[in-house]
């Protein structure tokens, strides 16, 4: 590609920071028809929010408070960028190019839009010198995650040594991430682990269980940052679980908190799918009753009606499930509640037959009939 003319560049320059394309000489900027933007990826769109920080305080206790979406990085010794002759420099985090920085203009004010000052990257010699802005010849690019010296004034040409900077680095979800839906939840001793399902009781999150319609998952926790600060998310893709069997549905267990089983419950919250033995989808199912089956056996049958019954009762052999859902010989075994009848007639045709099971563990029959 040729390079333009220096003019030529200046006037593309001067539509593209109007977020308009040039494509005629004489042409104004409010004549052009098309966008002038960047592409970009969902994994380079934050998935949390950064609160506003008007000091450095308020910027110390936001990573303090989320340190699973920022992290601080205080007098970090830069590194050079390979072939940028000491011009370009970035932070080296044991092997990752960190990236993106905070910049203060991203977390405006939501009423006066000034800038979060707090958040403002300090640029400083080996020997923890300040380099203040107006020294020198440098800039910041935030996105990138660099700082960028002009020649003739590299750390080198200045006698800086190694650089180093104070920053705040983005290091939350993303919308392209796995965490689509993660949140990052601040709670004193939460006592979690990742994979735990959990629901909100009012006034903590706890681990979630089956055995209640009050206490099903809605949130599975996806990483676990230290004993106060953890993720979680409601939907999905998480790849850091042992133990799965892939092609795999999981519910909420309705015997142990928190965890998991391959077998459906009677109260059924599905929470994840596995696709691979470490890896697989967080459901953002609806739970439902499952459905599960008794035989005769189950129950010793009184199977005479006589001409007053109001009710058969059958003495049942073994606890059901909480809220189970049963069927006997094609008749529907729900909970529920209903009225009794006094039957009267010597004849009756039973249709419309239902079975309740009451709090003592017992089924009643109810029924419909005509004389």
């Amino acid at each position: 590609m040729a390079a333009p003319t220096q003019a030529q560049q200046s006037a593309f320059g001067y539509f593209h920071s109007l977020q308009k394309v040039k494509t005629e000489e004489t042409q104004n900027v409010f004549e052009s028809q098309f966008k002038s933007s960047h592409n970009v990826q969902s994994s380079e769109v934050w998935a949390e929010n950064v609160p506003f920080a008007a000091d450095v305080t308020a910027a110390d206790a936001a990573a303090a408070s989320f340190p699973a979406t920022i992290k601080k990085y205080s007098f970090t010794s830069l590194t050079e960028v390979v072939g940028s002759n000491g011009q370009a420099w970035f932070i080296d985090d044991g092997g990752t190019f960190v990236r993106p920085w905070i910049d203060p203009v991203d977390i405006p004010n939501s009423v006066t839009n000034i800038p979060s000052t707090g958040y403002e990257a300090k640029l400083f010699e080996s020997d923890d010198t300040q380099v203040p802005p107006a020294t020198g010849s440098w800039s910041i690019n935030y996105y990138a995650g660099m700082v960028l010296f002009e020649p003739g004034f590299t750390p080198a040409d200045l006698g800086y040594g190694v650089p180093k900077i104070s920053a705040y680095a983005y290091i939350g979800g993303t919308v392209g991430g796995s965490s689509l839906s993660e949140t990052a939840i601040n709670q004193t001793a939460h006592g979690f682990i990742v994979g735990d399902s959990i629901y909100h009781n009012g006034t903590v999150f706890a681990k979630a269980q089956s055995d209640d319609v009050d206490t099903l998952s809605f949130l599975v926790v996806t990483s676990v940052e230290d004993v106060d600060n953890f993720r979680a998310a409601s939907s999905g893709f998480l790849d850091s679980l042992t133990g799965l069997v892939a092609g795999q549905y999981y519910y909420l267990s309705d015997t142990t908190a928190g965890e998991w089983v391959a077998v459906e419950p009677t109260i059924s919250n599905p929470v994840f799918f596995a696709n691979t033995t470490t890896s697989g989808w967080i459901l953002p199912f609806r739970p439902a009753l499952s459905t599960s089956s008794v035989t005769a056996a189950v129950f010793t049958q009184i199977d005479v009606f006589t001409s007053t019954a109001g009710q058969i009762v059958y003495a049942l052999s073994q606890t059901p499930n909480p809220n189970a859902i049963i069927s006997m010989n094609g008749l529907e075994l729900i909970e529920g509640a209903s009225e009794d009848y006094t039957i009267t007639g010597s004849t009756l045709n039973l249709n419309n037959f239902w079975l309740i099971i009451d709090a003592g563990y017992k089924i009643k029959a109810r029924y419909n009939y005509t004389s």
